[in-house]
């Protein structure tokens, strides 16, 4: 599901859905309720809010690093442990494409191989920033791009392995309560077509 009404995409998005559900949000503006947005191929946990002094607080936790996000992803090769400060910004000729840029943005990744095997790896990335594509570009950036990227990853490797989608998961966020401050942790749980290929990765 695409987050936010964009050019060939003016409904059935999750803004859509959530201003439908939660009439306190102001229908105005690009984002209503988003707290952060995940690329449209990207699967995975999306935090949102239901109010707009809720939406507030969550923007200030955001701000000061208190939200942090976990992904899974499967890559070709093996990048090992380590963390990747490259700065980031739009590609000077591909405008659809962030990449890496001396005058970027800032921009930290941490990145963990948890499964190699038969040329692929699962992969555990924790992006400290918030960068547009930032995972995605840090790996490519590292040789070792998450499969079924058609922006930055092996195009017609992924088309001889049928992968539809990159194969990028937002599996654990962790955030404060708006209200009480308490922590809250929650994972979604892999998709099918993620499942079926780490399967294969022993």
């Amino acid at each position: 599901m695409v987050v936010h009404p964009a050019p060939g995409h003016p409904t059935g998005t999750f803004v859509n859905a959530l201003l439908y559900h939660c009439h306190s949000l102001p229908p105005q503006g690009l984002r209503p309720g988003i707290v952060h947005r995940l690329d449209k191929e990207t699967s995975g946990v999306l935090l949102a809010a239901k109010t707009v002094e809720a939406h507030k607080k969550l923007i200030e936790a955001f701000s000061r690093r208190e939200i942090e996000k976990d992904y899974q992803a499967v890559v070709v090769g093996n990048p090992g442990e380590k963390v990747v400060n490259q700065p980031i910004g739009r590609h000077p000729l591909k405008r659809k494409e962030m990449t890496i840029l001396d005058k970027g943005r800032h921009a930290t990744t941490i990145i963990e191989t948890l499964k190699f095997s038969k040329g692929f790896s699962l992969v555990k990335a924790k992006p400290i920033t918030g960068r547009t594509h930032q995972i995605r570009v840090h790996l490519k950036s590292i040789n070792t791009p998450v499969i079924g990227d058609i922006l930055y990853g092996p195009v017609k490797l992924s088309q001889k392995l049928k992968v539809k989608r990159h194969l990028l998961h937002a599996y654990h966020l962790t955030f404060p309560h708006p209200s009480s401050g308490r922590k809250i942790s929650v994972e979604a749980p892999f998709p099918e077509d993620f499942k079926s290929f780490i399967k294969n990765i022993d």
